[in-house]
């Protein structure tokens, strides 16, 4: 039996993320101080980081942080430190924004490891699971395969007996992948993978940090794979969408069994404060036709629409808010399938990323 996945866009858009060509303003600047919540002290080295981007800092020896050049929109404020809850913050930041009061006290947590257990050899079983574990959230692409998630022993799987996957951990995941350039903190707030409703979803934050590359080379082919992960992907797409470029950047949209596509202006309405509401009824069908490139060799001999990537979104809710960025809110508003929700881990770039 084939499964259809579903995944929550919440990490895809995770995926997905550029800054649409024109629309940068002036950068805002965040800062504030983290405490312990019962004994009022500050605590040094927790993580402050705006999810699905490269903004981020540790707390000093003071519990103070400060995170400047962020560009305009709407974020998740995440603070994290091993052994307190994770704190999440919605904010909404303007141009020139420059907030000094974004604290938090964290609450401390006893918790137990519940991952590997280790010993002479690995639980053969466990192993398995985790394997799969592993292919579904960071991905199976050729970028899956020069990425690792580094500890794994913190993350507590459970199978029932009708094969349902839930995974979770009070620790952020730490993925390295080699593809494409990057360290990924990932704070997991929710997985599961149910074969006989045949949807598999899950939902985090993910903190970027840049590999510092080994040569200029690597440095030029981290940026083509970069370019190569962006293109295609949320981001891009509603990127796209709000340039009223689609057909330009090769995507064609079609709104349930309308034949003719759909345009920017049929889907899109700008709000007073520069974001944007899409909204559609039936499924949207996108149809991204790639470039041909050397990635792409084996097929150089044949029909274009071997590129073709085909995808559908489903809206949950009357309109989701888009940045000009390409991030959307709220998280659980969309479900996509297809080469969108094929898209993971390994496959992300930040949504601060730029083409430029």
């Amino acid at each position: 039996m084939r499964i259809r996945y579903l995944s929550l866009l919440s990490l895809l858009f995770c995926s997905w993320l550029g800054i649409v060509s024109g629309l940068q303003a002036q950068p805002v600047s965040i800062m504030g101080q983290v405490l312990e919540m019962e004994t009022r002290e500050p605590l040094q080295g927790a993580n402050v980081f705006l999810a699905s981007s490269t903004y981020g800092a540790s707390t000093d020896s003071l519990g103070t942080y400060s995170i400047v050049g962020i560009q305009p929109g709407v974020y998740t404020l995440v603070f994290s430190m091993l052994g307190f809850e994770v704190q999440r913050k919605e904010i909404r930041l303007f141009p020139g924004d420059k907030l000094d009061r974004m604290d938090a006290a964290l609450e401390f947590t006893a918790y137990e490891l519940d991952g590997v257990e280790v010993t002479g050899e690995m639980d053969k079983k466990w192993a398995r699971r985790f394997k799969r574990f592993e292919e579904l959230i960071i991905g199976s692409s050729e970028r899956a395969k020069r990425t690792r998630l580094l500890n794994r022993e913190v993350v507590d799987l459970n199978v029932d007996a009708a094969g349902r996957m839930t995974a979770s951990s009070h620790v952020p995941l730490r993925i390295h992948n080699e593809a494409l350039g990057y360290r990924i903190m990932y704070s997991m707030q929710d997985f599961i993978m149910d074969p006989q409703a045949r949807i598999m979803r899950y939902q985090g934050e993910p903190f970027f940090e840049e590999m510092d590359p080994a040569s200029d080379e690597e440095s030029r082919m981290w940026e083509a794979r970069r370019r190569e992960a962006y293109l295609g992907s949320m981001g891009h797409l509603f990127s796209a969408i709000i340039g009223g470029t689609t057909f330009e950047e090769q995507f064609q949209l079609y709104e349930g069994d309308r034949e003719e596509p759909v345009g920017s202006n049929e889907l899109l309405v700008e709000t007073e404060s520069g974001e944007y509401k899409m909204a559609f009824k039936n499924p949207l069908k996108v149809i991204y036709t790639r470039r041909p490139n050397r990635a792409d060799r084996k097929f150089s001999l044949v029909s274009q629409r071997i590129h073709e990537e085909i995808s559908f979104l489903y809206l949950h809710v009357p309109a989701v808010t888009i940045n000009p960025d390409g991030y959307y809110t709220p998280s659980e508003a969309l479900t996509a399938t297809g080469s969108l929700g094929d898209r993971r881990l390994a496959d992300l770039v930040p949504r601060d990323y730029s083409t430029r």
